[in-house]
C-alpha cells in the first residue's frame, strides 16, 4: 500500500541519433526488447543516466557503442586487477595492508575515490545523475589510463612484497567502491563483479548481493587535496607533452631529447623528482626543463574575433578593433588565461571584452612544437638523433612482439627466446638497446638470422617500412 517509487523523471523526447522522430513507418523506430538484446541493459541505463532529462535523448546503436566503452574499461581495469591477482594468490581477505603502506599515487586514487563518493551522494540526492556520469567518465580514465598503467610494474615483480600489496589493496578497495556507486545505474556488472571481488572472497561477513549493501560512505581524511591537484597537474603535463607530439608528427614511441615546461605560479603544482621522472617516462624524453618564460618555446598571435565582435557591436566594430589595438598581445594573453576582461571607450561608452572577442594562434619556435592549456605550456625538441632513433626503432619491434605474445595465446609470465630476421639497420638498433629490450618482453635469449618454421610460433610484421621476419618459443 505504498507507492512503487517516489520520484520520476522522464526525458524531454526520445529520438533516433540523427535527432528525428522515430516512427515505425520511417524504419527508425527500435523496440525496447530489441535494444535490450543488441545493445546490453547496462549500456541502456548508463545512456539514460548520462542523459539531462531537460534535454531530448538521441537513441541509436551508434550512441551505445560510444557508451560501451566505458564499461569496457571498467571491465578491463577489473580484469587486470583479477588476473594478476590469482597469478600472486592475493586474497583480500588476509593479504590487505594498512594506507601507511601506500605510494602517493595509492593515495591519489583514493582521494579520487572519495570525492566520487561524496559527488555521487549529492547528485543521486539532487536527482542530477547525468552530472555524476560525467565525473564517472573522468574517475574511470584516471583509474585506468593513469593509476593502472603507471601501477603495472608494481604488479609485475615476481617478489610478492608490501609494495605490490599495497597496489593490489588500494586497486582492490577502489573497484569496490566503485562498483558500489555504479550499482544503481549499471546493476548487473556491478552485481557480477562484487560477486567475484566480495561475495566470492569473504560471503559470510559481506552481504550476499551488491543491491542490500549500505551506499559507501566518504571519507574526509583520505582526501588529500593538495596531492590530487600535484598529480591531475601532471596528468595535464603529459597530455599536452601528447597533443606537442602530434603536432609535430611525432609517434610516443620514439624518444626525444627535452620536454620543456612552464607552470603559472597560480596552478601550486609541485614537481619533485618523482614526479619529474614519471612525466619523462610518460611522454619518453631524456631531460625535463622547466622554464620561467614562455617566449623560450612558443610566441602567441593575438587575433580579434571579427564573429564575436561583429555580433556585438555591428557597425562599430572597426571602431572597437582600433582600440583593441592599442593593447599588446601579452596584455590580451593575460585577460585570456586569467578569464578577466578588458574595457574599452566606443562611442562614450565603457564596452567589456572577454577572451571569447580573441582568437589566439599558438606558434612554436624552431626545432620545437608546443601545445598550451588553461596556461600551462608543454614543448618538445623535434630534433632527432641517430641514437634517439635506434631506440625508437627498438621501441617499436617491443610493441609487436608484445601483440604477438597476445596473439600466440602465450601467459603474461611466460619468458620466451626470441629470433629476428631483419635488415642491419634494425638489427643494430635491437643490439645498441638490447637489455630493454630483453626485459620489456620477458625474453631470455635472442639470435638473429633465418626464422623457420621450426620456430613455436614465427609471423612477418613491417617494421620502419622494412619486413621483418619474428619468431618465439617459450622458454624452458
Amino acid at each position: 500500500k505504498k507507492p512503487p517509487f517516489k520520484t520520476l523523471l522522464g526525458h524531454a523526447l526520445v529520438k533516433d541519433e540523427t535527432g528525428r522522430d522515430m516512427h515505425k513507418s520511417w524504419g527508425n523506430a527500435i523496440w525496447f526488447e530489441d535494444a535490450a538484446e543488441k545493445m546490453g541493459v547496462d549500456v541502456m541505463r548508463w545512456l539514460y543516466a548520462n542523459q539531462n532529462p531537460e534535454h531530448n535523448l538521441l537513441f541509436g546503436y551508434n550512441i551505445a557503442d560510444e557508451v560501451r566503452k566505458q564499461l569496457i574499461t571498467i571491465w578491463n581495469t577489473y580484469s587486470f586487477f583479477v588476473t594478476y591477482a590469482n597469478l600472486d594468490s592475493f586474497n583480500p581477505k588476509v593479504d590487505m595492508v594498512s594506507m601507511d603502506n601506500y605510494t602517493t599515487l595509492d593515495k591519489w586514487i583514493v582521494s579520487k575515490m572519495q570525492n566520487l563518493i561524496k559527488e555521487a551522494d549529492n547528485c543521486f540526492d539532487e536527482y542530477k545523475v547525468f552530472n555524476l556520469m560525467k565525473s564517472i567518465s573522468r574517475f574511470v580514465d584516471d583509474l585506468s589510463n593513469w593509476y593502472v598503467r603507471r601501477s603495472r610494474r608494481r604488479f609485475w615483480r615476481s617478489e610478492n612484497n608490501t609494495d605490490k600489496k599495497a597496489a593490489y589493496t588500494a586497486l582492490y578497495s577502489v573497484l569496490v567502491d566503485l562498483v558500489k556507486v555504479l550499482s544503481p545505474i549499471t546493476p548487473f556488472i556491478s552485481e557480477y563483479i562484487y560477486q567475484n571481488l566480495v561475495s566470492g572472497i569473504n560471503s559470510e561477513d559481506n552481504p550476499e548481493s551488491i543491491h542490500l549493501c549500505n551506499f559507501p560512505e566518504c571519507n574526509e581524511e583520505l582526501i588529500d587535496d593538495e596531492l590530487i591537484n600535484n598529480i591531475d597537474g601532471i596528468i595535464s603535463i603529459v597530455s599536452l607533452g601528447r597533443s606537442a607530439r602530434s603536432r609535430a608528427n611525432i609517434k610516443n614511441r620514439q624518444p626525444l631529447q627535452k620536454l620543456f615546461v612552464y607552470l603559472p605560479n597560480k596552478k601550486n603544482i609541485i614537481l619533485d623528482d618523482a614526479s619529474k621522472n614519471e612525466i619523462i617516462e610518460e611522454l619518453n624524453v631524456k631531460e625535463l626543463c622547466l622554464i620561467s618564460n614562455t617566449d623560450d618555446i612558443i610566441t602567441y598571435e593575438v587575433k580579434p574575433n571579427f564573429i564575436s565582435l561583429k555580433d556585438r557591436f555591428g557597425d562599430k566594430m572597426k571602431e572597437v578593433i582600433s582600440e583593441l589595438s592599442k593593447w599588446n598581445d601579452n596584455k590580451k594573453l593575460d585577460l585570456i588565461n586569467n578569464s578577466e576582461s578588458l574595457v574599452v571607450r566606443v562611442d562614450g561608452n565603457d564596452e567589456t571584452i572577454s577572451k571569447n572577442d580573441f582568437i589566439v594562434n599558438e606558434i612554436s619556435n624552431d626545432g620545437i612544437s608546443a601545445s598550451t592549456f588553461n596556461g600551462i605550456v608543454v614543448g618538445v625538441e623535434t630534433n632527432i638523433s641517430l641514437s634517439l632513433l635506434k631506440e625508437g626503432i627498438a621501441r617499436d619491434l617491443i610493441r609487436q612482439m608484445q601483440n604477438f605474445r597476445k596473439e600466440s595465446n602465450l601467459e603474461v609470465q611466460d619468458r620466451i627466446n626470441v629470433y629476428i630476421n631483419s635488415n642491419d639497420k634494425i638489427t643494430d638498433a635491437i643490439k645498441e638497446n638490447k637489455n630493454y629490450f630483453m626485459n620489456e618482453i620477458l625474453g631470455v635469449s635472442i639470435e638473429f638470422g633465418v626464422v623457420n618454421s621450426s620456430y613455436t610460433y614465427n609471423k612477418e610484421i613491417k617494421l620502419d617500412g622494412e619486413v621483418v621476419r619474428i619468431g618465439l618459443s617459450i622458454s624452458d
